[in-house]
């Protein structure tokens, strides 16, 4: 009785090895998104990453006084390891970037066909980019004709 009892302690200590592992080489999973806002100059894209979901972060982003629209989301990939993706495109496009001084500003100057072939050449990865603008913006221009 006392090496079945054994036996189901070491089993047990198996499992949360094997689950510790698991979660331990999944902690750089994530997705890599694409966003614009339409208070920033045309062309300038946001490359950056989040452990959450895109609609989370956005509503992150998009709660501060920094722009006065939602951002655009382009689109977004998941990621095994999202963090080296983002590295990867951002030293991709380091001379593009918007604002040489504070590197923590992912903002690039660059164009979505440029970006989805960064993502397959750089990364290997197939991105769908596509186009588009907030409603809200676009009311505006409307009505301001901005």
């Amino acid at each position: 009785e006392k090496l079945l009892q054994l036996q189901r302690d070491i089993d047990e200590l198996d499992e949360r090895i094997n689950d510790t592992d698991y979660a331990l080489s999944h902690n750089r999973c994530g997705y890599v998104y694409v966003v614009s806002n339409d208070d920033m100059k045309d062309g300038q894209y946001k490359i950056g990453i989040t452990r959450r979901t895109v609609e989370e972060r956005m509503k992150e982003l998009g709660s501060g006084a920094s722009h006065s629209f939602p951002m655009n989301v382009h689109g977004y990939v998941y990621c095994d390891d999202c963090f080296q993706v983002e590295a990867a495109l951002h030293k991709h496009f380091a001379n593009q970037r918007v604002n040489q001084v504070n590197v923590k500003k992912e903002w690039f100057q660059t164009t979505l066909e440029d970006i989805t072939q960064a993502f397959k050449t750089v990364c290997d990865i197939d991105i769908e980019l596509t186009d588009c603008s907030n409603e809200m913006y676009l009311y505006s221009k409307d009505k301001v004709d901005i």
